[in-house]
């Protein structure tokens, strides 16, 4: 692998529903036909998930704080939750719930892999590989969009979970043209939102497409309808689609994946009118909520998770869930199937329901824990246990029974269902 596709390797691995930056150099296509055959995956936030060892020994702890909104601030306290040390062991037992495994083959996952992408069962049967880049998860896991190469020209293809060998494509773009990164479903899952570059790109140190659009397409076929464009050299990322609402809410990045705008996007395509709002710096992690209605941001600069409706950014409001001294959050996701937004600070898990309500720790460790992707129907996540270099990677049941099973070194960037 050349230089350029490590970086953007590094760059454009996240997890589905975070939105993925691009670099100065993720603007050009591949010069050789070697680089151009060798395919990225871009998933869109968290990082991505190098597991090399195993962990295991969770235990749910639900320990209210009592605040009474969640710009209070839960007291730091040891929750006695026995996270194993990963450097202790690469192969600990997994406690198990008498009667219930959690893991299931009703389940998968969507792995990275050399070229493209694969999706396993939870409890280990390989479903199917793929040459391929930007995968997309439907929101009710079963379906996976994705630009099949990613050079000039590519297609987009549409795949069943369950059965990987019925796929079929839904758009081919001209030589012109090729699709960029955050592809984005609808909640309903009845249509995508794609981002598309073109091959011409402006020269010098910034760089980017000469013209760079938003499309939708619906998934029973048709033609796509371009909803917006920019002609800056920046590109539109999709982040979340409020379909009673209408809209789209998309970022703009430029070179170095500097966001430098929040654009409200009419999804009917009948005009291509973009009310563009400043967006401030230090927000990481953008996502939607799993309904479109909602977006959500964490602030790297005064430690709190930012939440707007997808309509109105200028609407935002701040959840500070740690103060003083407190390790920095470093990420939030909405669990899908409730209203409840989960949060990893330092060693713990932690979660709240916006605009208010009881704020609560219910997972902790003494290493720092990230929350990888949810199941479709939020009954477990993916959760990663850092000790140094180490990342160990387990699936933990967020239904309060304590389960949790060690998974694979395979980085983990969704979540699907097979059955």
């Amino acid at each position: 692998m050349d230089d350029r596709n490590k970086d953007l390797t590094r760059l454009f691995v996240r997890d589905i529903d975070e939105i993925p930056l691009p670099r100065r150099d993720a603007w050009r296509p591949a010069r050789t036909s070697a680089s151009a055959a060798r395919v990225l995956l871009s998933a869109g936030a968290i990082a991505a998930v190098l597991a090399v060892a195993l962990v295991a020994g969770y235990a749910l702890n639900q320990r209210q704080q009592g605040a009474a909104a969640p710009s209070a601030s839960p007291t730091p306290q040891d929750t006695g939750l026995p996270f194993v040390d990963p450097r202790a062991s690469a192969t600990p037992a997994a406690p198990r719930t008498p009667g219930r495994p959690l893991l299931s083959d009703q389940f998968g996952f969507l792995l990275q892999v050399d070229g493209g992408f694969s999706i396993r069962s939870e409890t280990g049967t390989t479903i199917g590989q793929f040459v391929g880049s930007a995968p997309a998860v439907s929101r009710d896991g079963r379906r996976i969009a994705y630009w099949q190469g990613s050079g000039a020209g590519n297609e987009l293809r549409l795949i069943d979970a369950a059965k990987p060998n019925d796929q079929r494509t839904l758009l081919t773009l001209p030589a012109t043209e090729r699709g960029g990164a955050g592809i984005l479903w609808s909640p309903d899952g009845a249509a995508l939102a794609l981002p598309i570059w073109s091959v011409d790109s402006f020269e010098g140190i910034d760089g980017g497409p000469k013209v760079a659009s938003l499309r939708t397409i619906s998934v029973s076929g048709g033609s796509s309808r371009e909803v917006a464009r920019l002609t800056s050299g920046r590109v539109l990322v999709p982040v979340a689609w409020d379909v009673d609402g209408g809209v789209i809410g998309a970022v703009e990045t430029g070179a170095g994946g500097s966001m430098s705008a929040y654009d409200v996007i009419p999804a009917s395509g009948t005009t291509l009118g973009i009310e563009r709002q400043d967006m401030q710096s230090g927000l990481v992690g953008v996502q939607s909520s799993p309904d479109g209605k909602q977006v959500l941001a964490v602030s790297i600069y005064d430690n709190t998770v930012r939440i707007w409706p997808t309509a109105n950014f200028s609407a935002a409001y701040p959840v500070r869930l740690s103060t003083g001294g407190l390790a920095k959050l470093t990420g939030a996701r909405w669990r899908p199937g409730s209203d409840e937004v989960w949060w990893t600070r330092g060693p713990e898990i932690g979660r709240f329901i916006p605009p208010s309500g009881s704020l609560a720790v219910v997972y902790g460790s003494a290493y720092p824990a990230t929350l990888g992707p949810f199941r479709p129907d939020g009954s477990a996540v993916v959760m990663i246990l850092t000790s140094g270099s180490t990342r160990s990677t387990a699936l933990v049941d967020t239904r309060g029974s304590g389960a949790g099973e060690p998974l694979g070194p395979e980085p983990i960037v969704a979540s699907v269902v097979l059955r």
